[in-house]
């Protein structure tokens, strides 16, 4: 099985600010995308794209993890 390539240092709509507070690069995981679309199909529901760019980021949750308390470390586990 071949290594996902990661869509890197591309421009965020709703996080820019927060990565560049915290100097993270806005590196995408293809394989998250793919899981929120999925997500998003199974379930019928259209998540806010805010959401959807957080998650989608290869980091976004270990980013959470690490800022966040540990209620969000509870819902982080649904995405992993």
């Amino acid at each position: 099985m071949c290594a996902e390539t990661p869509f890197q240092n591309l421009d965020l709509t709703y996080h820019q600010s927060t990565l560049r507070l915290i100097n993270e690069q806005s590196i995408f995981s293809g394989h998250a995308i793919e899981v929120l679309d999925h997500l998003e199909r199974e379930r019928n529901v259209v998540l806010p794209a805010s959401v959807k760019e957080w998650y989608a980021l290869t980091r976004g949750v270990d980013i959470l993890r690490e800022y966040s308390n540990t209620v969000l470390d509870y819902l982080c586990q649904f995405v992993n």
